[in-house]
């Protein structure tokens, strides 16, 4: 009976890469997975598990997914036999209608509710839905492939299972990154083994990944949640100071994921595409949408952005496209105002960068010794930091309440005790600013170091990992930010 509770999908227990019920799974299965010597078999071996991870995380809403999966693959084979255009044109609508309806229900529905609700003066109709985790990632993966399929970027899947593959399969299904069906699909085909050099390489990933989320992201995220929770309580500095803890919450948070995520991936000899290039580092707005969420950023630009015409149309309309693809990308993250705005503002931000001529190229590593790139990082970190108010605010009145604090209690005395009161956190947060701010080949010579250690290093480098985790972490297992995304 105790197996069987195990097994079984508990929505209060989200099965997330940092739990030791992941591990005891994931370690059963490498374990299977590593005996296996035919590429059918290895196939076979990572689909089961990755539609048990899926149930695990969102149970019978697996249906949603199958759903979507089935459609897309009819729609994709059909468009690519079809010689009739308008033909092809109505399986491409029909399919994105599929894949954009069952994510409007779930995610947008309640939101569309109360604000109509709003405007006709009636009371709010609220409907008792549960949002799949990964629905928002898994919906712009089937989109991609269907266009892609339809424009002749990417061969449809040869079979629903190998399709079916590519949408659920686990380390990118629930938070990303958002993986391209033309990058993926030839791999599935293959499930070549992994080698003991990205078996290796993988695990170090893994390692960076654990320590990102356990010992920076959550640590510095408890004082950010009481921040946000309740600003009316403190002063300014508290207030700035558990900004910037956010600030470097999600960044830890997400990032950890995808090292977690990507270092899974090679133990199974499979390679997913890079999310981060220390965004952080940035010095316009431009550079850092090139280097934050990477995949999002250029899934936008591919199939909203330059659709709508790009830079093709002229100066004017290519700022309205800018803003019109971070309104729906500000959207895409929740159904809430504070993201439109938090979308709408980085769209004005980005057609203000593309007006004044900076042109957004992403920085070299030796920018920083230039001062007009110094004081474009500057303005670029802090307006983004700024930003990230408006996402993390669960409304519009926690901003004003934010905004509205920040100028209070701003004297040396208490700042000094502020900061000699939480001298843990200060001192964690100065890490994790050393550790974003540092150039790009510090996190490759931390994994290629690892990856080269001998096998006793290696496990003590777990084992001190792992206590660390113990101490620093409360009782709960803290679910990455992105799944509720």
């Amino acid at each position: 009976m105790h197996l069987l509770d195990v097994l079984r999908h508990d929505p209060r227990s989200p099965l997330v890469f940092t739990s030791g019920t992941f591990f005891l799974f994931f370690t059963v299965f490498v374990a299977v997975f590593s005996f296996l010597k035919s590429a059918r078999a290895r196939f076979s071996a990572v689909l089961l598990f990755s539609i048990f991870y899926y149930y695990k995380c969102n149970g019978l809403f697996v249906a949603a997914l199958v759903a979507v999966a089935i459609g897309d693959y009819w729609a994709a084979r059909l468009i690519a036999r079809s010689s009739n255009q308008r033909a092809r044109k109505a399986l491409l609508a029909g399919s994105i209608v599929l894949s954009l309806s069952l994510l409007f229900y779930f995610k947008y529905a309640n939101f569309i509710l109360a604000n109509v609700a709003l405007v006709s003066g009636q009371p709010p109709r609220v409907l008792d839905i549960f949002l799949p985790v990964g629905i928002s990632f898994y919906t712009f993966e089937s989109i991609s492939y269907v266009v892609d399929v339809y424009r002749g970027d990417c061969e449809p899947a040869e079979t629903f299972l190998e399709y079916a593959f590519f949408l659920v399969y686990f380390p990118h299904s629930v938070a990303g990154p958002i993986v391209r069906a033309r990058d993926l699909l030839p791999q599935i085909r293959r499930m070549a083994p992994a080698s003991p050099e990205a078996v290796s390489e993988g695990l170090g990933r893994i390692v960076v990944g654990l320590a990102k989320k356990a010992l920076i992201a959550d640590y510095v995220g408890l004082y950010s949640d009481l921040i946000f929770d309740h600003p009316s309580n403190y002063t300014g500095p508290e207030i700035l100071l558990g900004v910037y803890a956010y600030a470097l919450q999600i960044f830890f948070d997400f990032s950890g994921y995808t090292d977690i995520a990507l270092g899974i991936s090679r133990l199974v000899g499979i390679e997913l595409c890079e999310n981060f290039d220390q965004p952080y580092r940035a010095t316009s707005i431009t550079d850092f949408w090139r280097r934050w969420h990477m995949s999002l950023s250029t899934w936008l630009r591919d199939y909203i952005y330059i659709p709508l015409g790009g830079n093709r149309l002229g100066r004017v309309r290519q700022y309205l496209n800018l803003f019109a693809t971070m309104l729906i990308g500000g959207l895409w993250h929740g159904a809430s105002w504070t993201f439109v705005i938090w979308g709408g503002m980085h769209g004005a931000a980005l057609a203000a960068d593309k007006l004044f001529g900076r042109g957004g190229k992403t920085a070299p590593e030796g920018a920083f010794a230039k001062p007009r790139a110094v004081l474009g990082w500057f303005f670029t970190l802090n307006l983004v930091v700024f930003l990230w108010i408006f996402f993390r605010a669960h409304d519009l009145s926690v901003v004003g309440s934010i905004l509205g604090r920040l100028g209070h209690g701003w004297h040396a005395q208490g700042i000094v005790e502020m900061a000699s009161a939480r001298r843990a956190l200060v001192a964690i947060m100065a890490i994790g600013a050393g550790l974003s701010l540092a150039p790009r080949r510090l996190s490759s010579t931390l994994v290629r170091g690892f990856a080269s250690a001998p096998a006793p290093v290696r496990a003590g480098v777990f084992v001190v990992l792992a206590q660390c985790i113990v101490q620093m972490r409360g009782t709960e297992i803290t679910p990455f930010l992105y799944f509720q995304f």
